[in-house]
């Protein structure tokens, strides 16, 4: 049952690479659970996707239903929307080669310079003097686009935000300037949606920047967390938010990161790209924190909800974002953390969603929930892709 009052119903999807996107699936089909019958994710007013999220949002905005990604994504149904590695992202070739042309045009002319000075080199000097020569990422997204511009037809859905009957809104952060540019807005909807999510997706380093109408773009992520603006200024009276990025708190107590030798690991342990890793998700939560604190003083009458594993849950994101291993468990844990929460906050939301005029059922989730874990119970994970 709904009676949509209050302002429009906004859907914000975080990133977290292919491990986010894999989470949402399942927070997205337990959101779908919990909400009555006659009503579904797939018709709240507003989508935004930021990085991993724009694919989810552009999908639903689609009219896609979470329950289908979900299946297909358990290896229960053939469809196009199961995709791999190979599909997303592929070595940036041009601009590595390119990179390795600037530093030989370069390497000379740098190393008579030091013999004619004579001075001391240093490992920093070095990477200083050919910052130039180094590629503006590892990796392009590319054949990502290609796939979902490809995906998007063989389906018959939309590649294009005028052809949406939803309001779909993609961000992406402009290197040069540093502002985010929303892509579906006035003045950005004739971007091509597959163009804006991988624009949108662009890990620094990573990935190389996207050029739309002649400007760079890279992760939506980087910078102000744009999903609260986008939503409040689009008039959203409630809005959802599902945010993956959250860090590992690693009580050895109650967590153990396991090394090649068995022994629990300090996060130190890992390496510097777990490190990395790790602060970056510190980071972004501590953004998302403090945006939603400011939003919700600086706008009272306007709910936000936000769901979000807890830090003692997400070893399971342990691995590389890039990984698409466990793909099974990790959409198991997206639904069952999410229905977890939503049990343990009914109270809380039901009050926020009956604001809105959206009606949502315990028991309904608590049902489908055993259903869904003898669906998933009887499903061996497949983790060679």
């Amino acid at each position: 049952m709904v009676n949509k009052k209050d302002g429009k119903i906004a859907l914000a999807l975080s990133g977290g690479g292919i491990t986010g996107w894999l989470y949402e699936i399942g927070s997205l089909t337990a959101l779908d659970d919990f909400l009555e019958e006659g009503f579904s994710v797939r018709d709240f007013d507003i989508y935004i996707g930021v990085s991993a999220g724009a694919t989810a949002a552009a999908l639903i905005a689609n009219n896609v239903s979470p329950e289908e990604l979900f299946l297909v994504n358990l290896g229960q149904k053939e469809s196009t929307y199961y995709f791999e590695r190979k599909d997303i992202f592929g070595l940036a070739w041009v601009e590595i080669v390119r990179s390795l042309g600037r530093l030989a045009k370069n390497i000379v002319p740098v190393i008579k310079y030091y013999f004619k000075t004579n001075e001391e080199v240093y490992f920093m000097d070095l990477l200083d003097l050919f910052q130039e020569c180094q590629p503006s990422g590892f990796y392009t997204l590319e054949p990502f686009e290609k796939y979902l511009t490809r995906l998007l037809k063989e389906n018959g859905l939309s590649d294009t935000f005028m052809g949406l009957k939803k309001e779909l809104y993609i961000p992406a952060t402009d290197l040069d300037t540093g502002r985010y540019t929303v892509f579906g807005d006035d003045g950005n909807k004739d971007v091509p949606i597959p163009r804006a999510i991988i624009a949108s997706s662009a890990v620094p380093i990573f990935f190389c920047p996207v050029t739309v109408k002649g400007k760079d773009y890279i992760d939506g992520g980087v910078g102000r967390i744009p999903l609260f603006d986008i939503a409040i200024d689009k008039g959203a009276g409630l809005t959802i938010l599902i945010n993956p990025v959250v860090h590992l708190n690693n009580d050895r107590e109650k967590v153990c990161i396991p090394t090649i030798g068995g022994k629990c690991a300090r996060i130190k342990e890992k390496g510097f790209a777990t490190i990395a890793d790790q602060a970056m998700k510190i980071n972004t939560e501590s953004r998302f924190y403090l945006a939603m604190k400011r939003y919700q003083y600086q706008y009272p009458d306007v709910s936000f909800c936000m769901i979000a594993p807890k830090s003692t849950e997400t070893m399971i994101f342990m691995q590389s974002f890039l990984g698409i291993k466990d793909r099974v468990k990790i959409i198991r844990f997206g639904y069952t953390s999410t229905a977890e929460t939503l049990i343990e906050e009914h109270d809380r939301l039901k009050e926020c969603f009956i604001k809105h005029g959206v009606s949502v059922s315990k028991e309904r989730l608590i049902k489908r929930m055993e259903e869904r874990r003898k669906q998933m119970a009887a499903i061996v994970p497949n983790n060679n892709h």
